[in-house]
């Protein structure tokens, strides 16, 4: 892809557009009663709660695609951190004398 069809597809990735929304009537008002609260538009608070919904679900999928790799690691060479070590060893990282890594058995 050239730069400019890069930069290109990067400005259309960027451009808002509408989506539609079945919200409670409840939520409806809540929503509205924010927005008039912040002097802001439902719309712009709409968005940015969606905006972070995906990122927390981004995360917890990135979170959990680690812990599933880890798992396999630690299935396919047995290799591991003693728990009660690894938590002393936390533990004393916010203290003057923090301890040595635990050792990998």
């Amino acid at each position: 892809m050239t730069t400019n069809a890069l930069a290109k597809s990067e400005r259309a990735a960027d451009k808002v557009g509408p989506l539609s929304l079945k919200l409670a009537a409840t939520s409806r008002q809540r929503l509205r009663a924010l927005a008039e609260i912040q002097r802001r538009p439902a719309h712009a608070l709409a968005r940015e709660a969606v905006e972070a919904y995906i990122e927390e679900q981004e995360e917890q999928i990135r979170r959990n695609q680690e812990a599933d790799s880890a798992w396999r690691h630690y299935q396919d060479t047995g290799l591991h951190v003693d728990g009660q070590e690894a938590i002393a060893w936390l533990r004393s990282l916010a203290t003057a004398n923090p301890l040595p890594k635990p050792q990998v058995r």
